[in-house]
């Protein structure tokens, strides 16, 4: 299934555009985007470029639900 679907080709295609689409966003809360395929890691900072307390982030989560 794996290789007649080619899942790794359309999962590197949609992670490619995803990530893209990702550091097109231009927010002074995003530090850093990295990641490989679909498995993308969003690091979030504050003013001072800290990394964001865990309940700002989760605030981001649940506005986004």
């Amino acid at each position: 299934v794996i290789e007649e679907e080619k899942l790794q080709e359309n999962c590197a295609v949609v992670g490619d555009y995803f990530f893209k689409q990702l550091a097109s966003i231009d927010s002074p809360l995003i530090g850093d985007i990295r990641g490989k395929g679909l498995m993308i890691g969003i690091e979030f900072i504050d003013e001072d470029g800290k990394p964001l307390a865990t309940d700002r982030v989760s605030n981001i989560f649940e506005g986004v639900k």
